[in-house]
């Protein structure tokens, strides 16, 4: 059994699949991977349909991702915690409340690109962002899409998760890892420079992957895994007290 286990979370609108190319890096070097659905995922039973964003709420997503927080520590395993866009703030509230081993953040959404309200800002993105093409676009426009039809219900739920993240990133500890690409449509790369300096860690990386937008994981996977790999095997055999920063 791995002594480290990474639970991997994902973003809004968004599905387990999405962090495949990162989480099966980490299977392969050894570490244990469990990635929760926010929407109900497999314990919705074979053939039913994930649960709409609509229906969560910020204390239903983090519902979904202790569990399996709270089984690896009961086991004495390290945990990291390591989220994408909306997972990527949903990680450092559970980690202001767990003593993790680490957290990673990809692409935090903690500000929309530009000052627009989130449906406002999705619109811009469209006409801004299209002509650009490749897999990763089309994977932005069908999470564009989903975006703009969740209930505004779910909109306040995100907002009120930026302003907790906020609120607990002073107290933000442990070792933190932010990645974040130079060309996010949707959430405003100085999002990442915001939560290093903020965050009361004292390791911690900042990185900027050139020339990728906001689905990360599909613009450069292989950068991004090279990051998190590094950052995990950087870090002392005992990582829940701060080390020295690195930064970058």
């Amino acid at each position: 059994m791995p002594e480290e286990v990474c639970v991997l979370i994902h973003g809004l609108a968004g599905s387990p699949e999405e962090l495949n190319p990162l989480g099966d890096a980490l299977t392969a070097h050894g570490y244990e991977v469990v990635v929760p659905s926010l929407w109900g995922g497999h314990a919705d039973g074979p053939g039913q349909h994930h649960r709409e964003p609509g229906q969560a709420t910020v204390t239903g997503w983090i519902s979904k991702i202790i569990p399996a927080v709270e089984a690896a520590q009961k086991q004495g395993r390290r945990v990291h915690l390591l989220g994408f866009s909306l997972g990527a703030l949903l990680s450092g509230l559970i980690a202001e409340q767990y003593r993790v081993a680490s957290v990673v953040m990809l692409a935090p959404l903690l500000d929309y690109a530009g000052s627009n309200p989130l449906f406002q800002q999705i619109a811009l993105a469209i006409k801004v962002n299209w002509p650009r093409t490749g897999a990763a676009q089309e994977a932005l426009r069908g999470r564009l899409d989903k975006l703009g039809g969740t209930p505004l219900k779910t909109a306040r739920q995100l907002r009120r998760v930026v302003q907790m993240t906020k609120r607990a990133l002073p107290q933000l500890a442990c070792p933190l890892c932010v990645i974040h690409g130079d060309r996010d449509e949707l959430a405003d790369p100085r999002s990442a420079r915001y939560i290093y300096e903020t965050a009361a860690s004292v390791y911690k990386e900042l990185h900027y992957v050139q020339g990728a937008g906001h689905m990360l994981l599909m613009d450069d996977a292989e950068v991004v895994n090279q990051l998190v790999l590094a950052f995990l095997s950087s870090l002392p055999g005992d990582s829940l007290d701060p080390h020295s920063a690195l930064s970058s």
